[in-house]
């Protein structure tokens, strides 16, 4: 019976461990980029060129790429171990995703309806929600 035990609080341990490896891997913060520098990349990729509100535009959609791409993905919808006892990550995606949806709302009901125009843009009606 104590061998039964033994592997079993072998089992229990090994598992932590894992968990906790992952847990550590996943709560690695995603770099720091420059906004600037990052539009003038898109802009240069897309064949396009940077008008006024380009780096306000890329910067959400980096984010919001950032936010699905990161290691570990999405956590704060999660689970399971390990994200569901996980805090910092989560804390810092829903700030992300505040963010995100912050300017995208802005986007849609300040500057698509900006001046005179009364209709909003459809593409920001889609990507807001």
């Amino acid at each position: 019976m104590s061998q039964h035990k033994g592997k079993i609080i072998t089992a229990l341990v090994l598992l932590f461990v894992v968990f906790y490896a992952i847990a550590v891997y996943w709560s690695i913060e995603p770099a720091r980029f420059d906004v600037v520098q990052n539009a003038k990349q898109q802009a240069q990729l897309r064949n396009e060129k940077p008008v006024t509100g380009y780096v306000t535009t890329s910067t959400l959609i980096t984010v919001s790429d950032t936010l699905l791409t990161k290691s570990g993905g999405y956590l704060s919808n999660d689970v399971l171990p390990p994200s569901v006892i996980m805090d910092n990550m989560p804390a810092w995606e829903y700030g992300a995703l505040e963010m995100v949806r912050d300017l995208a709302l802005s986007m849609r009901k300040d500057f698509s309806r900006s001046q005179s125009q009364s209709t909003e843009h459809e593409a920001l009606k889609k990507a807001q929600p």
